[in-house]
């Protein structure tokens, strides 16, 4: 006699799913996924292989909370390393750029009539070399009046921003006394605006200097970590026309 077989009412497709369990990958897996993936697979591959391999863990709450901050933070590092590496090639073009300036000297002695302005050298990066930098990235705290060679630093750090932000804070805290600064169309994205400098050294807020510097010792511009500031040297050279 032949033993009877027993077909069971559960549907094959329903079989095999209900045979599989939810893991988050720890490393990428060839046909299955990348790390930190969430896939369905056979309990038995799972507990036969990726389980003995250390190659996934169960996709519990506790696991995908873990992880997820896991994958976040070597995202972000991947970004900051992708960001600091296009730093470095900034910071390697323009510490190979000398800008040429030509200014009348009315004396004999190496004063210029006119002076070189933080402006002027974004505007000779842009029209000389093509290079948009944002004027607040142009560390100058006073204007270039005499010829000869000059170093200007350059930040290319993102905390740049932060400053500039501060620094609007404090002219609506001077409101009236101090005159915004336009907006610079050709600066780069999130440093759209015009030079800190440019805001508080106009001839209003010189006029208005004691009013102006109690009001803003109310607003608190964050410090940033030296070691975080990244500049790069850009040569300038100032020739008599």
């Amino acid at each position: 006699m032949f033993a009877r077989s027993i077909k069971s009412s559960v549907p094959r497709a329903v079989r095999n799913f209900a045979h599989r369990v939810d893991v988050v990958l720890k490393e990428d897996v060839p046909k299955l996924g990348f790390r930190g993936d969430v896939v369905a697979v056979k309990a038995g591959y799972a507990r036969n292989f990726l389980y003995p391999e250390k190659k996934a863990v169960y996709a519990t709450k506790l696991n995908l909370a873990a992880y997820k901050v896991e994958k976040t933070s070597t995202l972000e590092e991947g970004i900051d390393a992708e960001q600091e590496r296009i730093r470095e090639q900034i910071v390697k073009r323009l510490s190979t750029v000398t800008l040429k300036f030509k200014r009348h000297c009315t004396t004999p002695k190496p004063n210029t009539k006119s002076p070189v302005t933080a402006q002027n050298i974004v505007d000779k990066l842009e029209s000389q070399l093509g290079i948009k930098v944002g004027i607040a990235r142009v560390i100058l705290p006073d204007p270039i009046k005499l010829v000869g060679n000059h170093n200007v630093k350059i930040r290319v750090d993102d905390f740049v921003d932060v400053e500039f932000e501060a620094a609007q804070q404090a002219a609506v805290a001077v409101e009236g006394q101090v005159a915004a600064a336009p907006i610079n169309p050709d600066a780069p994205v999130n440093v759209s605006s015009q030079t800190v400098l440019q805001q508080f050294a106009t001839d209003r807020y010189k006029s208005n200097s004691t009013q102006a510097e109690a009001k803003v010792a109310a607003v608190v511009v964050p410090e940033v970590d030296s070691s975080k500031r990244r500049l790069a040297t850009l040569k300038v050279l100032v020739e008599r026309r």
